[in-house]
């Protein structure tokens, strides 16, 4: 059909037409593309005529489509491209539903759905919709429809509903979509000065290790060359990413071929107009990793991704991100949207959130009633079924390592790539600002351990990650070897046992493969600077052990049948271990509750661990029956304390298969600072005295180096 094609004015009445997309799509598309470009506010490039006219080709039938153009006297101020789809309800049958291109087929890739509007008018076109749309013609099979309103465009209004003059109408908020978003109005400096520390730091570490390696690499922009070549590596790429197993698990959102053939025949014509970038980083040639960006008025939005897993601990995909964010940021746009489901990877660069509603709403006979019923008890379900799936799979959101982005493509630093490897070193290093009142040798300072630790994990490649848990403040001198190392996590635990369940947690819910190890520490161990490369080779030599100890400490009891010079089973260590990624995320949930049975718990725990029983008959009656043993106002806390022994330390009667192993070298690697606690002949105080010289150096390079 035809219909009006420009020049609304003010006042003038707001009606809403069934249109053809051939006709919006040839003759109306210049009045459709003018409303595109005339979005304000946060811009959705999901609502570009490229995005609707070819999932409309690609996922329905022409029968299917309900098209509505919405106009103001003469002008188009609004596009809703809806579509029926059917929908099954289980025992009760079949439903149709109008619902907006983009959700149900195909809709992880369309991310967004909207009724795209006319500045100042959202609220008034979408009112216009939904009372074209709530009481459809029985000839059209609709039992009710869906719509998604965006924060800028209000709320769904319960008068909608109203009046209808059908026995049952109803109106309900399905679901939310909600997308992190980072304002850069204000340019690159201070979007960059904005950033979060950890991610600073994270981007900083990230230019040195580049600056290191002499490949050549470049950052590729494809816009209108994005052709179906450049398509081709982005599902390769993608494809790759999500089937590497060292990182959290990706999806692979184009593992059908009707999304693959939809994507190569979008993107080019995105790309044609302005409306897409891949950005391509390419090594030698090669290219390793890529970042489809889409573009909408003031916005720059991150669609999917891929990337060579050799490069992934470079974490190229962010790096590439940073490019387009300073892009954004100097191009005069206002917004980067990271697409919907805030993670920690997105909110590590803003926390600041955009949402967008979704409605169900109908009226109709008494069907309409059990049969919209039937499908939200469905969807409710499915949405829960899918959560549980995600957090089985996925200990916590994605965690990403941040690199940066160069202010030019050329000259350009190096890339460096990272070989496979069984697994990487993950440390989570517990600190405190005060010291306690243990003996210490006259060599003990906590900033040289710090220092130790941080030298060692320099030794072990790839480049060990470090996390640092700080209970409270520290001196501003650790604090800054610490944020020039790694990421530093701030709280307020105000003890040994909250502070250890923090890591715990904090070490279970990254995202790190199953053959990562994670290396527990605490703030007053001296390192050996090749104390983690040794735990990471006789981690990947020996994949049937569990645990490992990088100290003897006080156990220093070896089994004949084992060479003097090789590591050897052991009995405990203290809170101060490595262990295995997969076993870790087996036994959380222990290492946390002992730390309730009092006393030594690390070693308790690892008796625990290797199936002993981890308390005598002795110890357990003093518990449960103090009387005569302890004062009368410590009866009950030791009664309960008695009560978690014995239910924890049954734990310990593991099956076989399930029993840990722990192996300790043949010399201390680290040493506990405290008197008696360590060998002084092992030379100690002299390794102090080279780390100290080790740290003066850095700081200084360092201080030359931002001059």
């Amino acid at each position: 059909m035809s219909g009006p094609t420009a020049g609304g004015r003010p006042g003038q009445r707001i009606h809403v037409v069934l249109d053809d997309l051939d006709r919006l799509a040839g003759a109306g598309r210049a009045a459709w593309d003018r409303l595109f470009e005339a979005q304000d506010a946060l811009a959705n490039p999901f609502c570009a005529p490229e995005w609707v006219e070819t999932w409309y080709t690609h996922f329905t039938r022409p029968s299917q489509r309900h098209l509505l153009t919405v106009w103001r006297g003469d002008e188009l101020v609004g596009v809703a491209p809806f579509y029926r789809d059917r929908v099954a309800l289980g025992p009760a049958g079949v439903a149709h539903r109008l619902t907006l291109a983009g959700a149900g087929q195909g809709g992880s890739v369309l991310e967004s759905p909207q009724v795209l509007t006319a500045p100042g008018l959202a609220r008034e076109v979408v009112r216009a919709v939904v009372e074209e749309t709530i009481s459809v013609p029985e000839g059209e099979g609709v039992d009710w429809s869906e719509i998604a309103i965006p924060t800028g465009a209000g709320w769904f209004e319960p008068e909608w509903s109203y009046s209808t003059g059908q026995p049952v109408a109803f109106y309900r908020s399905q679901m939310v979509r909600a997308s992190v978003v980072l304002p850069v109005d204000a340019g690159w400096e201070a979007t960059r000065a904005g950033f979060k520390r950890n991610l600073k730091e994270s981007l900083r570490r990230s230019r040195n290790r580049i600056a290191k390696d002499g490949r050549t690499w470049t950052v590729v922009p494809r816009t209108e060359d994005l052709d179906v070549h450049a398509v081709e590596r982005l599902l390769d790429l993608h494809h790759r990413r999500s089937a590497h197993g060292a990182s959290v698990q990706h999806a692979d959102a184009y593992a059908s071929p009707a999304r693959q053939a939809f994507l190569r025949d979008l993107l080019p014509r995105l790309g044609a107009r302005g409306r897409a970038t891949l950005l391509e980083l390419h090594v030698d040639d090669e290219v390793v990793a890529v970042q489809l960006a889409l573009r909408a008025p003031g916005v720059t939005y991150f669609h999917s991704s891929g990337v060579d897993p050799s490069v992934w601990a470079l974490s190229p995909v962010t790096y590439l991100q940073e490019h387009l964010v300073r892009e954004a940021a100097e191009s005069g746009a206002r917004w980067v949207n990271f697409s919907p489901g805030p993670n920690v990877a997105k909110l590590r660069w803003s926390e600041q959130i955009d949402t967008h509603h979704d409605f169900a709403y109908g009226s109709g006979g008494p069907s309409l009633r059990w049969k919209y019923s039937a499908f939200a008890a469905g969807q409710a379900l499915s949405q829960v079924n899918h959560a549980v799936s995600v957090s089985t799979a996925h200990a916590a959101p994605a965690r990403v390592e941040t690199t940066t982005a160069p202010a030019q493509t050329s000259p350009v630093p190096p890339l460096v790539v990272a070989p496979p490897t069984p697994g990487r070193l993950r440390v989570f290093l517990r600190s405190h600002g005060s010291e306690n009142l243990k003996n210490r040798p006259d060599f003990y300072d906590k900033t040289t351990c710090l220092a130790s630790l941080v030298r060692a994990a320099e030794q072990v490649a790839p480049t060990a990650e470090l996390v640092f848990l700080n209970d409270g403040p520290l001196p501003a001198a650790r604090e800054r070897l610490m944020a020039g190392a790694g990421e530093v996590v701030q709280g307020e635990f105000g003890s040994n046992r909250a502070s250890w369940n923090a890591a715990v947690r904090l070490a279970r819910s990254r995202d790190h493969g199953p053959d990562d190890l994670v290396w527990f520490a605490e703030d007053d161990y001296l390192y050996r600077p090749e104390a983690f490369a040794e735990l990471v080779r006789v981690a990947q030599e020996r994949p049937e052990v569990d645990y490992f100890s990088l100290y003897l400490g006080e156990l220093r009891q070896r089994d004949d049948k084992f060479p003097v010079d090789d590591w050897v089973p052991a009995v405990s260590t203290t809170s101060s271990f490595g262990v295995r990624r997969a076993a870790l995320q087996e036994d959380a949930r222990l290492l946390m509750l002992m730390t309730y049975t009092g006393g030594a718990f690390d070693h308790t725990t690892f008796l625990t661990l290797a199936g002993r029983y981890p308390f005598t008959a002795r110890r357990l009656r003093r518990d449960l029956v103090p009387f005569g043993h302890h004062a009368p106002d410590q009866w009950a806390r030791h009664v309960t304390r008695g009560v978690v022994r014995t239910a924890l330390g049954t734990r310990g009667l593991r099956r076989p298969s399930h029993r840990r192993t722990l192996h300790q070298p043949p010399q201390d690697l680290i040493a506990h600072l405290e008197t008696g606690a360590f060998q002084p002949s092992e030379g100690w105080a002299e390794l102090a005295e080279q780390t100290r010289a080790w740290l003066k150096e850095r700081t200084e390079a360092a201080g030359e180096q931002s001059a």
